[in-house]
């Protein structure tokens, strides 16, 4: 079947493993479209009660992405005893919350706002209400930066919930260093208005003359539909910088192609919680020129990996200068990462998850570890 986030005929299998010995339970071959929340759940259904038949007394844990994450299945799980950890994806209505403890955010979504803005003031005060309400709930909160931490806690949300932290990482093992630098710079991630795309191509716009005729950027990144009039708007404004392109959807090979050839990347986002795009250029032994807020502050080290400015173009600007005329001062921050970035592995991120999850597995069944399946 047609997939259109793909742009290509493809089969969409689930798949289901152990989690302990990694063996596959069930795969299934479905058609190339994302399954509806009814679909996931009669399949999870006839799974668990395959199961129960042989280990009746199994507590069963459900572990998937946000693909999976629906209401129906939700449900189903609660009301058969099945405990599930989904991940969810972000929606505009989360969006519209990030404003509610996070300052920055707000100044942004009142300045774009507009004749809205007296709309958005009257009702961010049942925003709080709702967000603390819907936080009464947690058990365990994990966050992913100090910057995080700190606004949940400002914010007052957490109450009684235990508030973790826990680093997102990449896999090292796969990023190897590149010795390549010319006079290019990348500017990767989603592309919409949170990440302050708009402000990278004014800075390159700003350093085209000092940087000479081979100078070169390329923003790269996925655009949903809500940010099709922004991206609009960033074409534009690129059509009148010579040397500015943009590659909407590029593929992993492509990503990596364009981490390994170049000499810095951009990190723009006004106020991002964490940010894997300096890990993945630090990995490659780039330097970083980020925004000096929010997670940057935590991976990139000033004047040794890259530079953290503030949100303005023209101090963007005299970095992207210094690192496109100087190799050596790029390798050397380059070298810098690539040692840096070790503290940030995917496989200790996933470690304190799992010690997290069996924390909480073990203070709700207090009765010791699940039955174990006899091998067969």
């Amino acid at each position: 079947m047609f997939n259109a986030h793909y742009d290509e005929r493809c089969f969409q299998p689930i798949h289901v493993y152990d989690t302990v010995t990694s063996r596959p339970v069930a795969v299934l071959l479905r058609p190339g479209k994302a399954p509806s929340g009814v679909v996931i759940r009669n399949h999870l259904r006839r799974l668990v009660r395959r199961i129960r038949s042989h280990w009746p007394h199994m507590r069963l844990t459900v572990r998937s992405d946000g693909h999976y994450g629906r209401p129906e299945l939700m449900a189903w799980c609660e009301g058969n005893d099945v405990d599930y950890i989904f991940g969810l994806p972000g929606n505009a209505v989360l969006d519209r919350l990030c404003a509610t403890s996070d300052t920055s955010y707000r100044a942004k979504l009142l300045e774009w706002a507009g004749l809205l803005r007296p709309a958005v003031l009257l009702v961010q005060p049942s925003c709080c209400l709702l967000d603390r309400m819907c936080w009464r709930r947690y058990d365990r909160v994990v966050a992913i930066s100090e910057t995080e931490r700190s606004r949940i806690e400002a914010g007052g949300l957490p109450r009684a919930a235990v508030v973790q932290m826990f680093y997102p990482g990449i896999d090292v093992a796969q990023m190897r260093p590149s010795e390549a630098f010319c006079p290019y710079f990348l500017l990767a991630g989603r592309i919409m208005w949170t990440k302050n795309v708009g402000s990278g191509l004014a800075a390159f716009a700003l350093a085209c003359g000092p940087l000479g005729p081979e100078r070169r950027l390329v923003v790269a990144g996925m655009a949903d539909a809500k940010s099709q009039p922004y991206m609009h708007s960033l074409g534009l404004f690129a059509q009148h910088v010579g040397g500015a392109e943009g590659r909407v959807g590029p593929s992993d090979a492509e990503v990596r192609d364009f981490y390994y050839g170049w000499t810095a990347v951009l990190f723009t986002g006004f106020n991002e919680d964490w940010g894997l795009v300096p890990l993945e250029a630090t990995a490659v032994g780039k330097a970083v020129i980020a925004v000096d807020m929010g997670g940057p502050r935590e991976t990139v080290v000033h004047g040794q990996t890259g530079y953290l400015e503030p949100n303005d173009a023209d101090a963007f600007v005299e970095r992207m200068v210094e690192l496109g005329s100087s190799p050596e001062l790029a390798r050397r921050m380059g070298r810098a990462g690539t040692e840096r970035v070790r503290a940030f592995t995917w496989d200790s991120f996933v470690a304190d998850i799992d010690r997290m999850v069996d924390e909480l597995a073990a203070t709700v069944h207090p009765g010791g570890p699940s039955q174990q399946p006899e091998a067969e």
